[in-house]
């Protein structure tokens, strides 16, 4: 099944935009998020992470790099409505951080196993951003939601698919960098950190300059004080990637719109798509096999398979019908 559909994929996967149905009344944003995860492949490669401190034998040593760990990559595209109602009269920097998002209606998920540059991966998902932005009403909002990765944004910067695109980091992984900066400059765990972490929490929520509120309280701690070397570089990498992503981090303004800013949704997919099921104890893939699993599973977590099981049917009764004559 999974051979079939690599080698008729976009016959099929057209036939199964065509059947289903979208949420057109009740979006009023699409997301699109990307990512990556490390796949094990039954290929050799240098192995990473800490170097043998034990003397081994040949053997031994060959079994280690007899397989690598490349990206797969997944991406989501998502459907957003209306924000829930919340309790009226929050206004305080607490509320502004606990204020809920939109309500995600459904998803559209991508899954491709490792390959250089990923082109087979970007075809596939500007196929389904086309393809789902030709079935909306032309003023539905469009949003690229990701974590700070570089060649993300690269990719994503220097792509006329996305110039109307609204842009933003994903608002959890600034948080880790911000937790990264209070851990340097108050120490692993401490009641000032945590203080200082929920008010630069808020400010980015409450503020339309909340990022350069934040940048500047880092600026202060990091040159008001001596740190030591490894504090130092924690509080430094946080305001690099806060003054890198600024642009990119205009949380109030997408909150007062009602748009998501957070990508749990291709979080989710990483784990829930590849790792949970090609990430247990020994497994190591091929990547024919490997993008079976994955395609397939895409389809059944984007509630697809129903109309892909129907165009599959279809497609392979006429295909043999065509060979038979």
């Amino acid at each position: 099944m999974g051979e079939y559909l690599e080698e008729h994929e976009d016959e099929l996967m057209e036939s199964v935009r065509i059947a289903e149905e979208l949420p057109v009344a009740q979006t009023q944003g699409v997301a699109v998020s990307l990512d990556g995860v490390n796949v094990r492949l039954n290929t050799p490669g240098s192995k990473k992470g800490r170097p043998t401190e034990r003397p081994k034998d040949e053997a031994s040593m060959s079994r280690e790099t007899a397989s690598c760990y490349k990206n797969a990559m997944a991406g989501v595209v998502s459907f957003y409505g209306e924000v829930p109602p919340g309790k009226p009269g929050k206004t305080s920097v607490k509320a502004a951080a606990n204020r809920r998002g939109p309500r995600r209606l459904a998803g559209h998920v991508t899954a491709r196993m490792p390959e250089d540059k990923f082109p087979t991966f970007r075809e596939n998902i500007e196929t389904e951003i086309r393809s789902t932005m030709e079935r909306l009403p032309p003023d539905v909002t469009k949003i690229l939601l990701n974590d700070g990765g570089t060649n993300l944004w690269n990719y994503a910067d220097g792509n006329p698919l996305y110039d109307d695109f609204e842009k933003i980091v994903d608002f959890h992984h600034v948080l880790d960098h911000v937790s990264s900066g209070a851990e340097g400059i108050f120490g692993k765990g401490t009641a000032e950190g945590k203080v200082w972490y929920r008010k630069m929490e808020g400010t980015l929520l409450s503020y339309e300059d909340g990022a350069d509120r934040v940048i500047r309280s880092l600026e202060y701690y990091l040159n008001g004080y001596e740190y030591k070397e490894s504090s130092w570089e924690l509080i430094e990498g946080c305001l690099t990637f806060m003054r890198n992503n600024v642009h990119q981090m205009e949380y109030k303004r997408f909150r007062d719109n009602g748009w998501p800013i957070g990508s749990g949704p291709v979080e989710g997919a990483c784990k829930n798509i590849v790792k949970k099921r090609m990430c247990q104890s020994g497994q190591r893939w091929g990547l024919r096999g490997g993008q079976a699993v994955l395609s397939l599973r895409a389809i059944v977590k984007s509630n697809r398979w129903t109309a892909f099981w129907n165009a599959y049917k279809q497609h392979a009764s006429s295909t043999r019908l065509t060979q038979s004559t």
